[in-house]
């Protein structure tokens, strides 16, 4: 299977970021394949992993979260995932 895990942002000391990275080595050992995007990464990038790193903009928050949706969607569109996480 074709997974596309999205999030926010990863540092490796996140409770969110460690199930996150659980669940990817889980999906990895069964031979399937992972895909992430994020607006950024932090630490060392697991073997198997395709991170894409979207570039966001804004100067709240709120402005950040919006652009990173805004370039998820069109980083997506035409690509055939089994699923999105």
């Amino acid at each position: 299977m074709k997974f596309a895990f999205c999030l926010f942002k990863y540092f490796p000391f996140g409770g969110l970021q460690r199930d996150f990275l659980r669940i990817t080595k889980a999906c990895l050992a069964r031979s399937h394949q992972v895909d992430v995007y994020t607006g950024s990464w932090q630490g060392e990038i697991p073997d198997g992993l395709q991170v894409s790193t979207l570039p966001v903009w804004g100067f709240t928050n709120h402005r950040r979260y919006e652009s990173f949706a805004k370039r998820l969607g069109k980083s997506l569109a035409g690509k055939h995932y089994d699923a999105v996480v």
